[in-house]
């Protein structure tokens, strides 16, 4: 886990940590797009689907001063529609992965959180099919979620590893 390497490896304490995500405005009540990701749509028939932008090459809103560790594991990030609404830090997003991924789950019951984040609409998000009517996204942003945390601890780390090498 990304936790257990920085400290095995001395260094969570003393990084600063890239930050690619859209942060929660507080005045806004509506749910926002999940920090990590952007919706990329496709002509039909295909799905719209969330996809992780990378750590090149980002627009402005985007672009934020490095953090320590324990504001940018913690910092809330993304927000359903549930009354009181369920909120994600990068840590959540990941021990979701690890809770659904590493074993220690039933794999008939996905948690509550990762079923409200992967597919019951409770991050507003849907989309509307002409034969069918409203549905929500087939595929989650979770994983992409993941994937851009993922980034921007490779974003972080780079500089070191280039320095011992």
């Amino acid at each position: 886990m990304v936790y257990e390497v920085l400290v095995g490896l001395g260094v969570r304490d003393t990084l600063l940590f890239a930050d690619t995500a859209l942060h929660i405005n507080p005045a806004n009540m509506l749910p926002g797009n999940p920090a990590h990701v952007v919706l990329r749509f496709a002509p039909a028939p295909q799905q719209p689907e969330w996809s992780a932008p990378g750590i090149r090459n980002l627009p402005p809103a985007r672009q934020h001063p490095p953090l320590r560790f324990s504001d940018w594991w913690g910092m809330p990030l993304t927000r359903d529609t549930a009354e009181p609404p369920h909120i994600w830090s990068r840590k959540d997003l990941v021990m979701q992965i690890r809770d659904k991924d590493g074993g220690s789950h039933d794999p008939h019951r996905p948690p509550k959180g990762l079923r409200a984040l992967e597919g019951d609409g409770r991050l507003g998000w849907s989309r509307v099919d002409p034969l069918t009517g409203q549905t929500t996204m087939m595929n989650g942003p979770l994983l992409p979620s993941v994937r851009q945390i993922a980034w921007e601890v490779e974003a972080t780390l780079e500089p070191l590893v280039k320095r011992r090498s």
